[in-house]
C-alpha cells in the first residue's frame, strides 16, 4: 500500500485511500466488454465510434506520454465524441453530416 502523505494524514485522517491492488486481466476484460457494448449501441454512428475507440486506445497507450501528441489526440477524442453524438441521432443508413463538417468538428473543438 502507498504511504499516505503527511499533510493528508494530518488534515483529513478520516479519508480512506484505495489500495494499490488491481487485477489487470479483469480490468482488461471489463474494458473490452464495455468497448463492445459501446460499439453495439452506437447505431448509425458506428464509423465514428470505431475511430473514437482507436483514438482512445492510442491516447492511453502512447500519446499521453508525448507532450504535443497527447494534447492533439485528446482534442480529437473530444471532437469525435461530439461527432458521435450527432451521428448517433440520425436514422440508420443515412449520412449524419458531411465528412468535411465532421473533420472540422474533430479539429476545431
Amino acid at each position: 500500500m502507498r504511504a499516505m502523505p503527511k499533510l493528508t494524514r494530518t488534515n483529513a485522517p478520516h479519508v480512506q485511500f484505495p489500495r494499490d491492488v488491481s487485477n489487470a486481466a479483469l480490468s482488461f476484460g471489463v474494458a473490452i466488454v464495455l468497448a463492445a457494448l459501446g460499439l453495439l449501441c452506437s447505431g448509425s454512428g458506428l464509423p465514428a465510434a470505431i475511430v473514437l475507440l482507436g483514438l482512445i486506445v492510442f491516447y492511453d497507450t502512447i500519446a499521453k506520454h508525448i507532450p504535443w501528441v497527447g494534447v492533439i489526440t485528446m482534442g480529437c477524442c473530444r471532437g469525435m465524441n461530439l461527432y458521435l453524438g450527432a451521428a448517433s441521432s440520425w436514422p440508420l443508413g443515412e449520412t449524419p453530416l458531411s465528412p468535411l463538417l465532421g473533420w472540422a468538428m474533430v479539429f476545431f473543438t
